[in-house]
């Protein structure tokens, strides 16, 4: 064997081995601290944050100055413009309206210029652009300075003042390397004998946590023209969304004194109010706004609105003599509806006029050879639904513009004979309310404090809950059926609305935990109360006139008449011709949208078995009324007391045709605590 071969080998190792070894161990050593480092090492294509020095000033007032010079390397990755600075403008509080901070911008440089882009308020927090909106900025070290105030930090707790303030913000995007928190206090309260710090502590991490990775030096001086400082440094990095918060307490109390608390009430009211100007603008408009309108037509409703007093007449029909059904309606609503148009149609069948059948596709109505008499109302209607050529007319999709027309001639018709002779609208006064509403609901919208996530979930909420009201109602009237199926269907329903009203509970919690949430939901308050208000004086400002008064006394007078007829009825029940006193009565009471409370007591099947053929369990509505007849509908309406069903599906029928087909529709704190705080990134 070759010796000197393997000496050679062995010689060339350990030279070569010692040289690899003196170049790897730097990188072994590297690796080895990465390793133990974690997410401390930086890859090369990652922004950082090289350093991010805070300097606090406490004035004598209790206002702080803060000037931030953060230090950054950018590679054109996220922060190509600049970088932005997220600062909150409430008090971290779980109340529904929470305090504004009175924070302030002074300026912002980027390396040394002036360099603010744009301010939005975003989520709780008032989002500061630095940089140059125009153009990329180089790759490289940037250096970016912004200085705001609060007017609102400092905090009393018990017989001591509380500074908790988080300086970095725990939502930054980047690592930073090394932080720093320079606080200030005013020399004349560091002189003061009887002050001294009771807590001075810092946190360093992810939101909630107590690690406390950092220096601490206090600088005192004697130079009275100097203030003394407390110094906050830390001493490992500080990862993506972790952050560095002081938390210091002294006493005696000096900001915050009963005696600079005491003011007299209006001062303090005017102090609640700046309070609530600044912390929500648009609630602000909104609430002065409702009040304004509100006590607007108040004073309308007092001076032109009210209606002249009553004197009630004895139940009678003397009213049926001098107005028609749909004219009763038109004037006891002080309006029309498509309920006019029905209870007209009604009222031309029960004289004789016309047969009506129903059917899945709409409404038929075929002319009758018999001579009747008619009012004005139903003249107009009848010669628009008949000519000579023609003696049926269908209410169905097909015949939408007829069917518009048909509506639109009877309203103006109504409108020319009763209309400001037996009621007024006092439209113009409510218009004007109506106008000042709109203005008043824009201007709020302006300033609103919206983001898209808070929009989305409020929409959400919106259309969701009315799908959860809908489901509860379909369960809540499913429980009042006495038949067994009826109650079979309930649990089902009740047991399905149970995720659906889960979701709603856990969507809603999430959405209010949202900064901005709160203020959303009170704007959504009082815009509603808003519609509200106009809703409510829409009808209040209408009101009779003079020669109206008597005209709705008889209207209330048939309506108590149709109210006791029951009594009456059943008393008298063998002697009466009960056929012609439905014919008749029938197309007021619907008129009066007494279709459930009248037909429910006055027809129900049971009432009158003893004169009807006693095999016959119940009375269909068609046999009550012989001109309505059905082809391919269900079969619901099995007695009077289920008319409101058939009535209801009747007007829809009506108004549903009456539309084009495509425009239906369906102890201590923790990092990340106390105020101040926020975060930011690139741009």
């Amino acid at each position: 064997m070759n010796f000197n071969f393997i000496f050679k080998i062995k010689s060339s190792f350990k030279i070569y081995g010692s040289i690899i070894f003196v170049i790897l161990l730097p990188l072994i050593f590297f690796c080895f601290t990465v390793s133990i480092s974690g997410n401390n090492y930086r890859s090369s294509n990652e922004e950082r944050i090289l350093f991010f020095s805070s300097t606090i000033t406490i004035s004598e007032n209790g206002q702080i100055i803060i000037h931030e010079t953060i230090v950054v390397e950018s590679l054109n990755i996220e922060i190509n413009h600049g970088i932005y600075r997220d600062l909150p403008l409430y008090e971290n509080t779980n109340s529904f309206l929470p305090k504004s901070l009175g924070l302030n911008i002074i300026e912002g440089k980027m390396d040394g210029n002036p360099a603010i882009a744009k301010r939005e308020k975003k989520n709780g927090y008032l989002r500061i652009y630095l940089g140059d909106p125009n153009s990329y900025i180089d790759k490289g070290i940037h250096t970016f300075e912004i200085s705001y105030s609060y007017d609102s930090i400092i905090k009393r707790l018990n017989d001591e003042e509380l500074l908790y303030l988080n300086i970095t913000g725990n939502n930054w995007n980047f690592p930073i390397l090394k932080s720093t928190a320079t606080i200030v206090f005013p020399k004349n309260i560091i002189l003061n004998s009887d002050f001294s710090f009771t807590t001075i502590e810092a946190y360093t991490g992810s939101m909630g946590e107590k690690t406390k990775n950092y220096t601490f030096n206090y600088i005192f001086t004697t130079d009275s023209k100097k203030a003394d400082t407390l110094l906050f440094e830390t001493t490992e990095i500080l990862n993506k969304f972790e952050g560095l918060t002081v938390y210091i307490k002294w006493k005696p109390i000096y900001f915050i004194s009963p005696e600079n608390q005491e003011i007299d009430k209006t001062k303090m009211i005017f102090h609640q109010i700046k309070s609530f100007y600044n912390t929500n603008f648009p609630a602000f408009i909104l609430f002065f706004g409702v009040l304004l309108i509100f006590l607007y037509y108040l004073v309308a409703w007092t001076f032109v609105g009210r209606d002249p007093k009553k004197m009630k007449v004895p139940p009678s029909t003397n009213i049926i003599e001098q107005l028609s059904p749909s004219a009763l309606r038109y004037i006891w609503k002080m309006g029309f509806d498509t309920q006019c148009l029905s209870t007209a149609l009604i009222s031309l069948a029960s004289k004789g006029y016309l047969t009506i059948e129903c059917s899945k596709n709409g409404l038929t109505l075929k002319k009758t050879e018999n001579e009747v008499n008619l009012s004005n109302d139903e003249k107009e209607i009848a010669n628009l639904l008949f000519n000579e050529q023609s003696k049926s007319y269908s209410f169905t999709k097909e015949n939408y513009i007829k069917n518009q027309m048909l509506i639109k001639e009877l309203k103006k018709n109504l409108s020319k004979s009763y209309k400001n002779i037996y009621f007024v609208t006092n439209s113009l006064y409510y218009m004007i309310g109506l106008i000042a509403s709109i203005i008043v609901f824009g201007i709020s919208m302006v300033g609103t404090i919206a983001t898209f996530e808070a929009g989305f979930l409020l929409l959400w909420l919106a259309l969701w809950t009315g799908g959860v009201f809908g489901i509860l109602s379909a369960a809540i009237n499913a429980w009042k059926t006495r038949k067994i199926n009826g109650k079979v269907s309930a649990v089902i329903l009740t047991i399905f609305s149970i995720p659906f009203i889960a979701a709603e509970l856990f969507v809603l919690t999430f959405f209010l935990s949202m900064p901005d949430s709160r203020f959303i939901l009170l704007n959504l308050i009082f815009s509603v109360l808003l519609i509200i208000i106009n809703i409510v004086y829409f009808k209040l400002l209408k009101r009779p006139t003079k020669e109206g008064v008597v005209v709705y006394e008889e209207i209330e007078a048939l309506k108590r008449f149709l109210q006791n007829i029951p009594k009456d009825l059943k008393e008298q029940k063998k002697e009466l011709n009960l056929q012609l006193e439905i014919d008749k009565l029938l197309p007021y009471a619907l008129a009066l949208d007494m279709e459930k409370d009248w037909f429910t007591d006055v027809f129900e099947p049971k009432a009158f078995s003893e004169s009807t053929n006693a095999d016959n369990t119940y009375y269909h509505t068609f046999a009550f009324a012989p001109w309505i007849s059905s082809t391919n509908l269900k079969s619901d309406f099995k007695s009077f007391s289920d008319f409101k069903s058939f009535f209801s599906y009747f007007t829809s029928t009506i108004s549903n045709n009456s539309t084009s087909p495509s425009s239906s529709s369906s102890s201590g704190g923790s990092s990340g605590g106390g105020s101040g705080g926020g975060g930011g990134g690139g741009w």
